[in-house]
């Protein structure tokens, strides 16, 4: 009985943790792949905003533009790397 259900916990563990490292490798590889994107993306919002006058540049600045470009950046990633995470562990992403 013992040997049969260490068996059956050896069996569970391996498939885990094939699982595991499945979706961490689709994790790192979403992540990478998207950090390259929104930066490229945010760049170019970057030096769109510099055809901008700078007094309007200036007040752009203090309302807090380039805070507001950040959050959304990192949320964009954030949930890209929680969806990689989940797709790689077989759970359902909805």
């Amino acid at each position: 009985m013992l040997k049969l259900l260490a068996g059956l916990v050896t069996w569970a563990l391996s498939g885990m943790i094939a699982r595991l490292l499945v979706g961490a490798g689709l994790t790192i590889i979403t992540a990478t792949a998207l950090t390259a994107l929104v930066s490229a993306a945010l760049d170019g919002v970057g030096t769109s905003m510099g055809g901008l006058p700078a007094a309007a540049f200036q007040l752009a600045l203090l309302g807090g533009v380039a805070e507001f470009l950040s959050i959304i950046g990192s949320a964009l990633l954030t949930r890209a790397a929680i969806r990689a995470a989940m797709a790689g562990l077989g759970l359902k992403t909805t």
